[in-house]
């Protein structure tokens, strides 16, 4: 998609560009130069008390203030319209001459989304077929015990680098390994025992039961100071597990 991510961008930036510009320069959205009459310049207050080269008010608001506050000649303020109503009549030139080619860009880029859309998709599912295939090769009991081993994981960091606390000893690296493995024949029985559509909140309810017994029976008190509390899963949408509290 980056191929035409600046192409896409070009077509905005054009298709906005005139009618931007026109509001910068103009009073109420009118090109600089032109007043409510066509033909009559617009200038601010009184062109006869300010003087014949009186700044017209649609000129953009910097240079408005710069003629302000710059005590620019009465030449300059000339100078100034003639320019901004060359660049007003310019860019609707420009926007008129390429409004065709900008179509027609805009067109083949809407056509070059949908193809990477479509390609993109594509890509989705050929790699999540590949995945349940390479996954395919473990048993149910091996991954549910890989499911409960990484809430295990989650404490290995105690006692390493600025967390703090003291680190893990042998025996309760010891306890935490047998409580994942009794955790996994819990996900397994669960998975073979619940509707699939309730599969996934059963098992959040043993991983969040495995980290609770963890933090509670197994890490001392200093530990739970710097360990990852346990956050009980909380309710989806539909009534069902909705994932985890923050």
């Amino acid at each position: 998609m980056k191929k035409y991510g600046w192409l896409a961008g070009l077509v905005a930036l054009a298709f906005a560009a005139a009618p931007a510009l026109w509001a910068e320069e103009g009073d109420e959205g009118a090109p600089a130069g032109r007043g409510k009459e066509e033909g009559k310049p617009a200038v601010r207050g009184d062109a006869r008390a300010r003087g014949e080269g009186a700044v017209q008010a649609g000129l953009p608001r910097e240079i408005a203030q710069m003629v302000e506050e710059l005590k620019v000649t009465d030449e300059q303020k000339k100078s100034l319209n003639e320019k901004v109503e060359a660049k007003t009549v310019a860019l609707d030139k420009w926007r008129k001459d390429n409004e065709a080619k900008l179509k027609d860009i805009q067109e083949s880029l809407k056509k070059a989304q949908d193809e990477m859309r479509a390609l993109t998709e594509e890509q989705r599912k050929t790699a999540k077929a590949a995945d349940e295939e390479i996954m395919g090769v473990f048993t149910k009991e091996q991954l549910a015990l890989w499911e409960a081993l990484k809430v295990g994981k989650m404490y290995q960091h105690i006692g390493r680098g600025e967390g703090g606390g003291a680190p893990l000893t042998k025996e309760q690296s010891d306890k935490i390994q047998v409580l994942c493995e009794e955790a996994a024949k819990e996900l397994v029985a669960a998975e073979a025992a619940t509707q699939p559509s309730d599969v996934a909140a059963a098992k959040k309810e043993v991983l969040h039961k495995l980290q609770k017994t963890i933090y509670d029976d197994v890490l001392t008190a200093d530990q739970r100071d710097v360990a990852p509390k346990p956050q009980a899963p909380r309710k989806g949408r539909g009534g069902g597990e909705g994932g985890e509290d923050e």
